[in-house]
């Protein structure tokens, strides 16, 4: 189990970017061409970017190396009040911009199935609610 736990974690690292562009494509889904166009928009979306790749970044590491939980929840914590701090100084809110999460679930599993698809693997995971 622990292996599949680790390759779980390289997938995430090596698929990071793909998996941030996702998110982002469904957060901003319906928000108006206007807004997305806007200078205001552009001059912070790399700063969005960026923080789902350290978010992604912190979760496939933490898989990687079997790190435990108390490891995880301390960079999670660390990483939230960045960027809670970051919406705070361009005006966004936090409860809006930290809604993406809910996303990578469903990303990560895609990423995952193309990617036993793509090399005739099975994959089956209980997803707890």
């Amino acid at each position: 189990m622990d292996k599949k736990i680790q390759l779980l974690g390289d997938l995430i690292l090596t698929k990071k970017q793909e998996i941030a562009e996702n998110v982002h494509k469904a957060r901003v889904a319906g928000i108006p061409l206007a807004v997305l166009d806007s200078q205001e928009y552009k001059r912070i979306v790399q700063n969005i970017m960026d923080f789902r790749i350290q978010f992604l970044t912190i979760v496939g590491e933490t898989l990687q190396k079997k790190s435990d939980t108390k490891e995880l929840l301390e960079k999670v914590v660390s990483w939230g009040w960045e960027k809670r701090e970051y919406c705070f100084h361009v005006g966004a809110s936090f409860d809006k911009t930290i809604k993406d999460i809910s996303y990578y679930r469903k990303y990560i599993w895609e990423a995952l199935l193309q990617e036993t698809s793509a090399n005739n693997l099975s994959v089956s995971f209980k997803l707890y609610h």
